[in-house]
């Protein structure tokens, strides 16, 4: 019964998959498509798309460290890349935190990045092997292209040295802002997504494993 029960619960994991991987750039793109042209806006801070994604990426990084409560072994893992994001989350919060303190975000994102820092050498025994699991399943890979998407792809593509020659006369920045910002958002939601799929396969190649002991 075993087996099929676990064969069972990595169909339902590769079905929520392969819905995720449909439904989300839909969701992205009809989220940006709203805020343009129904709202009439160019995606400012103040938009649906770059609340909806701030709350994305707050909430994956919530769901990282509940990972590190589940999952002790993995705690130090968890906690970096959990980390990792919180420092995103305050970055995209910068112009709340402005009413503070101009620059206000870069001390709080220090904060918690000594914080992640200190909290992870405690039990830094448990990043390398967590590491290498969640590394081997395919849920990785949607948090990492997420980031790089996030951190590189987005502001290399979105730059504005790349489509003032592109549109010479008919530049106008609020374009590269909808460009820059729409594959941000791709690539916020992208982590989300990763983050969810990998908690429920406990942060390793759960569905592999799940057809081998079927197989057995």
């Amino acid at each position: 019964m075993a087996p099929v029960q676990a064969a069972y619960g990595s169909t339902r994991l590769a079905l929520l998959e392969i819905f995720g991987v449909i439904f989300l750039p839909v969701f992205v793109v009809g989220q940006i498509y709203y805020d343009i042209v129904v709202l009439g806006n160019s995606l400012p801070e103040t938009s649906i798309t770059e609340k909806s994604h701030t709350v994305a990426i707050g909430l994956a990084a919530m769901i990282l460290f509940r990972g590190a409560y589940i999952y002790p072994e993995k705690r130090a893992y968890l906690v970096s890349v959990g980390t990792l994001l919180l420092l995103l989350f305050v970055r995209e919060n910068d112009g709340i935190l402005d009413n503070i303190q101009h620059g206000f975000w870069k001390y709080l994102a220090m904060v918690v990045l000594i914080a992640g820092v200190i909290y992870a050498r405690r039990c830094k025994n448990t990043f390398a092997h967590a590491f290498l699991r969640h590394f081997d399943s395919r849920t990785f890979a949607y948090i990492l292209v997420g980031l790089m998407i996030v951190i590189m792809f987005s502001r290399l593509f979105g730059t504005g040295n790349l489509w003032r020659p592109a549109m010479g006369d008919r530049y106008i920045a609020d374009y590269k802002s909808i460009i820059q910002e729409g594959t941000e958002h791709m690539g916020y939601f992208l982590i989300f997504f990763g983050v969810c799929m990998s908690h429920l396969c406990g942060y390793e190649n759960k569905l592999t494993r799940s057809r081998a002991s079927s197989q057995d």
